[in-house]
């Protein structure tokens, strides 16, 4: 696969494993396209979410190799995955490596074009260097607690000050050649002894390696972590996938514990438009809801169609309430615990008032439906002068996930 850089003397590849991803893939893989990788490995950890059938769409089409990966018994599946990838992009001829998370962005300095070009300016044609550290540069949920559009770039622009301690944890690149294995961790690996570690501005690391530095370096090339992303992502996505590289649980304690937005830092909007727009030429040929896995054979995937709704009505009671009316139903047919919602697709306004009634319509006709009482009726404060394009209704049986959404636009 070509980079979308032209600086591509130098194959580049990242290898990651992934597990229910699907919603930020695209936007990961056109960033990544951008500053000049070339290859791509992904270990697909068994998802359900479409993940699996996009990576295969995308394998089949030649833009990455997939590699199915279930967990076995007993063993994290992280590490055995990085060294099969190591293998794998070793024999294919690509001279360097990262191995980094979905979560995780190679961002290089302003002045320099590409993965390749950082590269040339680190190693200065030293043929002793094995391994290159990358220090993250760890982002909080900039106080977002919905994340609609699942948009990672361009939403999220707050972070740990640099010097943090959870910055020091790093990522490495690695020269191929020099690969002897992995670490204890999926932060640094074993090289051959004839070769170095170094950071980003080239000092030496002592041995043995622990995954974290001494301070903190971004010159030339950081990695923008966005480990936790909104609050109600974090609910429904990473407490329940748990870690790839071990078996600790992760609660809720967790994401405050890295809710931290002390530095503005957001990455510069030309760059994200350019992003988009290669993501928006993706998607239109791999994104297209269900009838994407037509392609292929299905392997995986499980719809959600277990939280379903309609918006009947919408009615002005003056300039700062607005009534809604319409019928919803969470899994297993039940009426929502629950209800948010939000205007535009970013403003979330607040309930006011909810009021169950029946739909014996619904009973009759929506198989799933046990519950007469799932119809809805909202009082909701809309104490904004914006013009209202759209508004969406998020519901379920718990106030962070609210894992159902109804839509509904204004026509114009």
């Amino acid at each position: 696969m070509s980079p979308i850089t032209s600086e591509n003397s130098v194959r580049v590849a990242i290898c990651a494993i992934f597990k229910n991803e699907k919603p930020y893939i695209l936007e990961w893989l056109s960033h990544h396209r951008m500053i000049g990788i070339t290859d791509f490995y992904i270990a697909d950890n068994i998802s359900s979410d479409g993940t699996s059938e996009l990576l295969n769409s995308l394998h089949h089409d030649g833009l990455i190799t997939r590699l199915s990966w279930p967990t076995l018994p007993g063993i994290k599946p992280q590490l055995p995955a990085y060294e099969k990838m190591a293998e794998l992009a070793k024999n294919d001829g690509v001279e360097w490596a990262l191995f980094i998370d979905a979560d995780e962005f190679i961002t290089l300095n302003e002045d320099l074009k590409s993965i390749q070009a950082a590269l040339e300016k680190i190693i200065k044609n030293d043929t002793e260097i094995g391994g290159i550290t990358i220090n993250w540069a760890t982002y909080g949920s900039s106080n977002i607690i919905m994340n609609p559009e699942h948009s990672v770039l361009d939403n999220f622009e707050f972070r740990f000050k640099k010097d943090s301690n959870i910055n020091r944890h790093y990522k490495s690149l690695l020269k191929l050649d020099a690969f002897v294995s992995t670490g204890n961790t999926p932060h640094e690996f074993r090289i051959k002894s004839s070769h170095k570690y170094i950071n980003t501005i080239g000092q030496e690391h002592i041995s043995p390696l622990s995954g974290m530095s001494e301070s903190v370096t971004w010159e030339n090339i950081k990695i923008n972590h966005y480990m936790i992303k909104s609050k109600s992502e974090y609910v429904s996505k990473k407490m329940k996938k748990g870690r790839a590289s071990s078996s600790a649980n992760l609660d809720l304690s967790y994401f405050y514990a890295h809710d931290i937005n002390a530095e503005y830092s957001p990455i510069n909007k030309s760059w994200i438009h350019l992003m988009e727009y290669h993501q928006e030429n993706l998607r239109n040929k791999y994104d297209i809801k269900d009838s994407n896995f037509t392609r292929y054979p299905s392997l995986y995937y499980t719809p959600n169609n277990h939280h379903i709704g309609n918006i009947d009505s919408i009615q002005n009671h003056n300039k700062n309430l607005i009534e809604i009316n319409g019928w919803a139903l969470s899994e297993g047919g039940e009426k929502p615990n629950c209800f948010r919602v939000l205007i535009n697709e970013c403003i979330e306004i607040e309930v006011k008032n909810i009021k169950f009634k029946p739909r014996p319509d619904v009973l009759n006709k929506i198989d799933l439906c046990n519950d007469e009482l799932c119809g809805f009726t909202l009082l909701c404060d809309i104490n904004v002068e914006t013009e209202i394009s759209s508004l969406t209704i998020y519901h379920g049986s718990n106030y962070i996930i609210a894992s159902g959404s109804i839509n509904f636009s204004f026509a114009k």
